[in-house]
């Protein structure tokens, strides 16, 4: 069988506005852990911080060469603005879809939140951090995902 990836992501803000964390998990297709990612977001929306981290992965997926990749995202309401736009958000939506169609072999599905446990996981221990656009890449799992 060809080797394939899955992306998971998630995003939350406490508020509307407010801080925002996002995390991402990159597995094979055997489910066999290639990277996780987690970030704060000063001053931003749950909204944001989906496209946000949805963006992030695909920026990570494509300098990696990880594909063909499918996306597993707890948010309908992303997989509905990369559909129809949204002239607030088109400028994030717009940069996610470029790097989907140069990539080519990507596919972004609905995943119920019980699914997304790791990458729930990633956000909330981002949110302990005391700073802010800190990046965090793991190349194996952190404790926090077990």
């Amino acid at each position: 069988m060809r080797r394939h990836y899955k992306l998971n992501t998630d995003g939350t803000a406490k508020g509307k506005p407010d801080i925002g964390r996002i995390g991402g998990v990159f597995r094979t297709n055997n489910e066999d852990w290639v990277q996780g990612y987690m970030e704060n977001m000063p001053h931003t929306t749950n909204i944001v911080t989906e496209l946000t981290t949805l963006l992030k992965g695909l920026q990570i997926a494509e300098r990696n060469g990880w594909i063909p990749l499918e996306v597993a995202t707890d948010s309908t309401e992303v997989i509905r603005l990369l559909i129809i736009g949204n002239i607030t958000y088109d400028p994030i939506i717009c940069e996610c879809k470029l790097l989907i169609q140069r990539m080519t072999r990507v596919v972004v599905r609905h995943s119920y939140k019980e699914q997304n446990r790791v990458t729930d996981a990633l956000a909330k221990e981002e949110a302990k951090i005391e700073f802010f656009w800190k990046n965090y890449h793991a190349s194996s799992s952190p404790g926090v995902c077990k």
